[in-house]
């Protein structure tokens, strides 16, 4: 027969070895979850990259396009500076507006 104080150390120690197993769980979850954390923010942190990476190439090809731009819009404006009509048709398809003729 068992004792009751024998039982009562037996429900200790079986307590305090779930408890341990317990503690043991919570850290490899905040482990697991801290891991997550970290590659969340490696990610988030390469799409912003990209992104801004993407934006100065905009920035740039616009800033391009434009100079292209006044580029031909002076030829154009050299080129047909005694022909209005002419001039503002041409100048309209650079600007990629609508060329509206008097009537």
């Amino acid at each position: 027969m068992v004792s009751s104080k024998g039982l009562k150390e037996k429900l200790f120690g079986l307590l305090m070895k779930s408890k341990e197993n317990y503690e043991k769980e919570i850290k490899v979850i905040k482990e697991v979850n801290e891991q997550k954390d970290v590659k969340k923010e490696q990610a988030v942190e390469e799409h912003v990259e990209e992104i801004r990476k993407i934006e100065e190439e905009h920035d740039i090809k616009v800033e391009e396009l434009e100079i292209e731009k006044q580029k031909e819009l002076a030829e154009t404006i050299e080129k047909n500076k005694d022909r209005p009509e002419k001039l503002a048709e041409d100048i309209a398809k650079i600007l990629s507006s609508e060329f509206l003729k008097k009537r």
